[in-house]
């Protein structure tokens, strides 16, 4: 039987870096991936409730041209999370096909909420064995405002976890590529 080896991804070029590791450390033959990824739940857009006109109160107004268009061609919330759970599945791609192109069994789950409990639930409920996850590397006061998924999952796992810090380097150079791409 295979050990179920859980690979939380944030979509972040930092939390890819991990599966190098994966690849050397653990042998396809006993362990099976499983890649997470937990996004925040979207919202969808409709129309608010018209009013009635101030001028007659038998007919009713929507307060802009915008809110006409949402009462037209609303996006429901399934429907914004069905988008979300497949551009994220769709990411998560070329880490599958990577991983299974190097013996590994992979499966893919994408999750709605808050990644630290999502996370901390996912590895309970499903019997995870490990967690390998790679850190960003912040420290101090930036860690403590953004906090950080991987010392949470650290902290709280009953599971080995196998953590991953990338260098200074490698750090700025991500950090970096990050920046360009939010530009």
């Amino acid at each position: 039987m295979k050990r179920k080896l859980l690979i939380p991804l944030d979509g972040s070029t930092f939390s890819v870096q991990i599966v190098d590791s994966v690849i050397e450390f653990l042998s396809p033959d006993t362990h099976e991936l499983i890649l997470l990824r937990v996004v925040h739940r979207p919202r969808g857009l409709t129309a608010r409730p018209p009013h009635p006109s101030s001028a007659d109160t038998r007919v009713l107004e929507y307060d802009s041209e915008r809110e006409i268009t949402r009462l037209l061609h609303p996006i429901f919330d399934s429907q914004a999370i069905d988008s979300v759970i497949g551009t994220a599945t769709d990411m998560m791609g070329p880490v599958r096909r990577r991983l299974e192109a190097n013996g590994f069994t992979v499966r893919t789950a994408v999750l709605t909420g808050e990644p630290r409990h999502e996370i901390e639930e996912y590895v309970e409920t499903e019997g995870i064995d490990m967690v390998a996850i790679t850190t960003h590397g912040r420290t101090g006061l930036n860690d403590l405002v953004m906090g950080s998924v991987a010392e949470h999952i650290l902290r709280t796992s009953h599971v080995p976890v196998l953590m991953l810090r990338p260098s200074a380097a490698l750090q700025e150079l991500l950090r970096e590529d990050e920046r360009l791409a939010h530009a």
